[in-house]
């Protein structure tokens, strides 16, 4: 290899010999605090070099196997010719290693009149990748650090089965949790430094997890199996909020090879989730008993809700009607008859009334919770107001617009579903196939199935004929789909973008059916 050294000139004020800008030096710009205890400023940034800056020159960052660069260069501090100068290398803006000069360089010595030692050589580990490896030079007495130059270097690593032969390797031994602090330990070595404790650190849930009380641990067992130093084992804590959570330990490497994972495990913090049988054992219940019309624009509803966890607590009762919550109320009406058979505390009933608009609707009531649990529906019901009779007899003959409905419904099987579609030649979906097969047959309905619901003249399921609708709501009680009735079970609708228009099993058992042409 040839190295570079430019000639010494008789008396100039700043030497000419300078490797990294002609008659320039680096500015101390902050990189991180050991750049700053080094003296150095950030690569590429130039300032004026002074005469008792040190000289040198990096002469090359090369691949040196085994996931290293080789490094080599010589500087030389003017104030202390005869001095060795330790030499800062970064990699990648980050400090890699510091090394000193020793190497012979007679060249160097002959052009600058430095000491007879004034090259220098170094190993740094880095992963497989490209990289800028930069150099910089301590200064001695007076003048400032500068940087020798900066060389980018292609390093091919090592290959797979060698790399993983040099990880560290470990155990974790144990992760508990106390209150908010999860405590963990165990053991990790590294192959190429037996007897050097590893630096440790661990992920929660994925993500770096400040580590407290870190401390290495003598673990005798270890040395003894895997020949290692006396310290191998380590033990930490870390908070974590209440819940699961996944924690990871990793190892940080040391010389050949890469970081690696020593162990996760998974930790309870606070108390274990309820089972769904421990939510329902602990969670409201009742019902809704009774409700109906009291005039054109007001309904009544009744029952009981009690909460296992406190029977006499007087719960919050909330009710919905066609989706949209109501003022909420107190289940706090004397209810004797379930306080007897301890079902309930002796105030456990609700009765009250709603405003609501003329027309059919779905009410459904829910308990509110309290302590450990969850919400529960106490049942939903159809009220139509005004009242109107709903008969429970044999089913009636089916109107002839009835039948013309359903046989129109049964020509668009097959049909694409659209959403907001009303029409064989864009698609339907499924109050859009109702309001057009209805207008077909001289009946004029809402567009929207909740609208349609409304409108319609509610029906025990025994009296619902070819033609008729079928309704189906959540647990609120809004409605969300509607089919047209062909015979007990089945209906005609429009169901999504994949089925189209198609038969449909009603699957619902609260489904509620209505008619525009009986009752």
């Amino acid at each position: 290899m040839t190295h570079r050294v430019r000639p010494r000139h008789a008396a100039p004020s700043v030497p000419f010999y300078r490797r990294l800008l002609p008659g320039r030096r680096l500015a101390l710009l902050p990189l991180a605090a050991l750049l700053l205890s080094f003296g150095v400023g950030v690569a590429g940034s130039a300032g004026a070099a002074t005469a008792h800056d040190p000289l040198g020159f990096l002469d090359s960052a090369v691949d040196g196997g085994q996931s290293t660069v080789s490094v080599t260069g010589w500087a030389a501090d003017p104030d202390a010719f005869s001095q060795p100068v330790t030499v800062l290398l970064t990699v990648d803006g980050a400090p890699a290693a510091y090394t000193v000069t020793a190497q012979p360089r007679p060249d160097v010595s002959a052009a600058t009149g430095a000491g007879p030692n004034a090259g220098f050589s170094a190993s740094v580990q880095v992963t497989a990748g490209s990289h800028q490896v930069c150099a910089a030079a301590r200064n001695i007495g007076a003048g400032s650090s500068p940087w020798l130059g900066c060389r980018s270097v292609t390093v091919a690593g090592l290959p797979a089965a060698y790399a993983a032969a040099h990880n560290p390797a470990g155990y974790l031994d144990s992760v508990t949790s106390q209150d908010s602090t999860v405590s963990v330990s165990g053991w990790a070595i590294d192959p190429d430094a037996l007897s050097q404790p590893l630096r440790i650190s661990a992920t929660l849930d994925g993500r770096v997890t400040p580590l407290t009380g870190l401390a290495a641990v003598a673990r005798p067992d270890v040395a003894a199996a895997k020949h290692s130093g006396p310290n191998a084992g380590f033990r930490f804590g870390t908070s974590a909020a209440n819940g699961q959570h996944t924690l990871c330990v990793i190892g940080a490497n040391l010389g050949p090879g890469a970081p690696a994972q020593i162990g996760c495990a998974t930790v309870q913090v606070g108390p274990p989730p309820l089972t769904p049988a421990q939510i329902a054992a602990h969670s409201p219940h009742g019902a809704l008993e009774a409700s109906g019309a009291l005039t054109a624009t007001s309904m009544r509803v009744r029952g009981w809700a009690t909460d296992p966890d406190n029977k006499n607590y007087p719960l919050v009762v909330v009710a919905y009607v066609d989706g949209v919550a109501h003022t909420p109320v107190r289940a706090n009406v004397a209810r004797p008859d379930l306080s007897g058979n301890q079902a309930a505390g002796p105030n456990a009933g609700y009765a009250f009334n709603l405003a609501v608009g003329a027309g059919s609707h779905i009410v459904c009531l829910w308990a509110m919770n309290i302590g450990i649990g969850a919400n529960q529906s106490l049942g939903c019901a159809g009220v139509s107001t005004p009242a109107v009779s709903m008969p429970t007899g044999p089913t009636p003959p089916t109107p002839a617009v009835n039948a013309k409905i359903a046989a129109a419904a049964k020509k668009y099987l097959g049909s694409r579903y659209v959403w907001g579609g009303a029409d064989p030649k864009v698609g339907f979906d499924c109050s859009g196939l109702v309001q057009y097969t209805y207008r077909g047959a001289g009946l004029s309905t809402p567009r929207v199935a909740q609208d349609q619901f409304a409108a319609a003249r509610m029906i025990a399921p025994g009296r619902a004929v070819p033609g008729d609708l079928v309704f189906y709501h959540d647990d609120q009680g809004a409605v969300y789909h509607v089919g047209i009735y062909v015979s007990p079970g089945v209906t005609y609708a429009a169901v999504d973008p994949a089925n189209g228009v198609r038969i449909q099993s009603i699957w619902d058992p609260d489904a509620t059916y209505g008619s525009f042409t009986h009752s």
